[in-house]
Parts: structure tokens; C-alpha cells; sequence
């Protein structure tokens, strides 16, 4: 995954942000399936103001990361289901099995920090 280094909102794109037509703008937006935003950057560019109304309306898609948290979910228990197959076929773990099985439990790792709500819900807050 990419890095986009993420600048904090100043007080005018705060304020900005908080006119009824750019909420608007990003509800349809986020209906649409057109933003892709996760937990982390969504707090680091709200840092100045956690409680903002633009940043509870893209909380919920920040936190489930859309469909292409689902397709990264759905290729990781592809190899999670390959890993298993030939776990299963072979009596003595190989060096490339080994490997396979620690890959998959950093990626699962990975997903879960920056997508929280597709494993947790909305049962647990972000600090």
C-alpha cells in the first residue's frame, strides 16, 4: 500500500467543511462508494478538531474500508485456505509453508490496523 503523507485540516478547511453543502457533497460521495479513506488518516487530518461533523459522516467508511478492504480481506483467506491446503498435505512444515503462514499473520495484522471496524464492528472505539 501506498503512503500519502497526510497534513492536518487548518481552521478554514474546518470551516469549509462544515457548510451544509460540502456534508452533503460527502454523503453522496460516500453512497457511491467513491471514497476510500482509512481510520489513521481520517484522525490525522481531523487532529484539530476530533469531534467535526464531516468527520463522524466518513467515520463509518473510514473504519470498514469500503470494497477494496473487502477484496484485500478476500484475497488474504485465499492464501489463508492455500497456506491450509498444504499445510495439511505435508508432515513436516517446509521453509516456503513456514514463510507463508508468517506473511499472512503480518497482512492480517496490517488489515486489522488500518481497517478496525471490518474485524471489531462498532463495538470498540479507536483511542
Amino acid at each position: 500500500m501506498c503512503r500519502i503523507k497526510t497534513i492536518p485540516a487548518t481552521k478554514e478547511q474546518l470551516s469549509q467543511l462544515r457548510e451544509p453543502a460540502a456534508l452533503a457533497a460527502i454523503e453522496i460521495i460516500k453512497q457511491n462508494g467513491w471514497l476510500a479513506i482509512d481510520a489513521k488518516t481520517l484522525d490525522r487530518f481531523f487532529s484539530a478538531e476530533p469531534g467535526h461533523q464531516a468527520k463522524a459522516a466518513l467515520e463509518e467508511e473510514a473504519r470498514n474500508g469500503g470494497a477494496f478492504a473487502l477484496l484485500q480481506f478476500a484475497v488474504l483467506l485465499g492464501f489463508t485456505a492455500l497456506a491450509i491446503l498444504l499445510s495439511s498435505f505435508q508432515p513436516n512444515l517446509s521453509p516456503t509453508v513456514f514463510v507463508l503462514w508468517g506473511a499472512l499473520g503480518v497482512c492480517a495484522g496490517l488489515l486489522v490496523r488500518r481497517y478496525p471496524g471490518r474485524l471489531y464492528g462498532k463495538r470498540r472505539l479507536r483511542a
